[in-house]
């Protein structure tokens, strides 16, 4: 859909106003999201098992400050390019455990993983529902590890 508003900038004298075409994206219905959570398999730090896959999708600083020894990191900013990496590491019927700081950006990665075909988990409360479930830590450099 097209609006006008005022001009702004040099071609102000010329025109009093200008036209923008405005892209609308559709907007998720909140049963859509209710449904998609639904359907989204989770589970908490303390039930993860010691021989998952675990997919970290943390930024890097926050990897370095502390992560699970046995994780995969793949950054959820870097992860479509990359999810070479993560499926050529699943097994069949082997369910993908992902992780973030807290839960959100790993519930999306689960989502995607989802829709590709992989099977995946969200580890509900992330790397603090981790920490705070006595799992332990490892950060690089041997600094004292921290969830950040």
């Amino acid at each position: 859909r097209t609006f006008s508003r005022p001009a702004t900038g040099p071609d102000r004298k010329r025109r009093k106003t200008r036209t923008v075409r405005r892209v609308a994206f559709r907007r998720t219905k909140p049963e859509e999201v209710w449904e998609m959570n639904a359907r989204m398999p989770e589970v908490d730090a303390a039930s993860v098992p010691a021989d998952a896959l675990l997919l970290d999708v943390r930024e890097d600083e926050e990897w370095d400050a502390g992560h699970a020894r046995e994780a995969v990191h793949v950054p959820m900013s870097e992860f479509v390019g990359r999810l070479g990496e993560v499926t050529s590491r699943t097994g069949e019927g082997q369910p993908v455990y992902v992780v973030c700081k807290a839960g959100g950006r790993s519930a999306q990665v689960a989502q995607y993983l989802l829709q590709q075909g992989v099977e995946a988990v969200n580890v509900s409360g992330g790397m603090l529902a981790w920490e705070a479930a006595g799992r332990p830590l490892v950060a690089e450099g041997g600094a004292e590890p921290q969830v950040v």
